[in-house]
């Protein structure tokens, strides 16, 4: 809809005006027009474009690397936009209802949680760096702006190839060594990211994810807070068990607060090759390959398929562009 088009920075008081109920009605637009799943919708970071680039490329050598050895890879960047998942679960349809001004509860939900961070400010900042690990482009010096590291941090584990997202004034290496483990579920393997506490974690999207949280999980439906998934049950009885399970039945997650794990979703294959995904993905190119990319914006994304959290890339994604200035990050209206 909207997508990576960024507005100028300099606006006027009327096309801020403009832009504003532009996006109000191209939402509203988008949500009735479109078909989602169940009503799941992926709140999420959107990254730049030379970052969307690095990891479609990454994506497409390893999609040819497995089929090379017979395996089919489940994750199309053709189709579905890589991203960072804020908050994803099933909103109610009166949420997503457009009023007759043309706005939805959803909408002015999460323009506040993206107006409730930017404000604060401190924790979208971070000092000027110059990244010496990225493989893909030469970065430059960034200027107290909310940058993030993305690569690789830990050993694959599962079905699911992940590219963890960390601080970008953060030291990286370390931050996630061993994060993620799998459990059996439904025929898959299904990626747990496991409770690693704050280190590493970027304080920007965890400010974000919180906030959008604490914002718009008035508008998930019961169904939501009893959807246990598979791996969820299938934990050890204690502390992190007894937590997700409270924060399914509280938020309709268990990927949100605390138990809050930044990535990117890179490859997918089914539970019988999760070996050779291991074995391809752990390869010295993909555990060595780095990006970093800024926040361009948060976005409202349709699923292509639950089980891996992809969004569809074009049609139903609609962008809360953010505007960069002296290291202050604010919302496009």
């Amino acid at each position: 809809i909207i997508g990576n088009m960024l507005p100028p920075c300099r606006l006027t008081s009327l096309s801020i005006l403009f832009l504003y109920f532009l996006i109000r009605t191209r939402f509203s637009q988008a949500i009735s027009e479109s078909t989602f799943s169940d009503a799941y919708l992926d709140i999420h970071v959107r990254l730049s474009s030379s970052a969307e680039s690095d990891i479609s490329r990454l994506n497409a050598a390893l999609t040819s690397d497995l089929k090379s050895a017979g395996i089919s890879q489940l994750i199309n960047f053709d189709l579905d936009v890589p991203h960072v998942t804020l908050y994803l679960t099933e909103f109610t349809e009166e949420s997503l209802t457009p009023s007759p001004e043309g706005s939805t509860p959803l909408l002015l939900a999460i323009m506040k949680a993206l107006e409730s961070v930017t404000a604060l400010g401190g924790s979208c900042r971070c000092p000027s760096v110059l990244s010496s690990n990225v493989i893909g482009f030469v970065p430059d010096m960034v200027a107290s702006s909310p940058w993030i590291n993305i690569g690789r941090t830990g050993t694959t584990s599962g079905s699911i190839a992940m590219l963890d997202a960390v601080a970008k004034c953060d030291d990286f290496d370390g931050a996630f060594v061993d994060a993620i483990s799998f459990v059996e579920g439904n025929g898959w393997k299904q990626v747990r990211p496991s409770n690693i506490g704050s280190r590493g974690i970027s304080k920007c999207l965890k400010s974000l994810s919180d906030a959008v949280v604490n914002f718009t999980s008035q508008y998930i439906t019961e169904e939501a807070r009893t959807a246990f998934p598979p791996w969820v049950l299938s934990l050890p009885e204690g502390a992190e068990k007894r937590g997700r399970l409270e924060s399914i039945q509280n938020y309709g997650s268990p990927n949100v607060y605390q138990f809050f794990h930044p990535h990117v979703s890179l490859a997918a294959v089914r539970e019988e090759d999760a070996e050779e995904l291991a074995s391809v993905a752990d390869e010295e190119f993909y555990a060595q390959h780095r990006t970093h990319s800024k926040i361009e914006g948060v976005g409202v994304g349709a699923i292509d398929n639950l089980n891996l959290g992809t969004v569809f890339r074009e049609g139903s994604v609609e962008f809360f562009p953010f505007n960069v200035n002296k290291g202050h990050l604010s919302v496009i209206k």
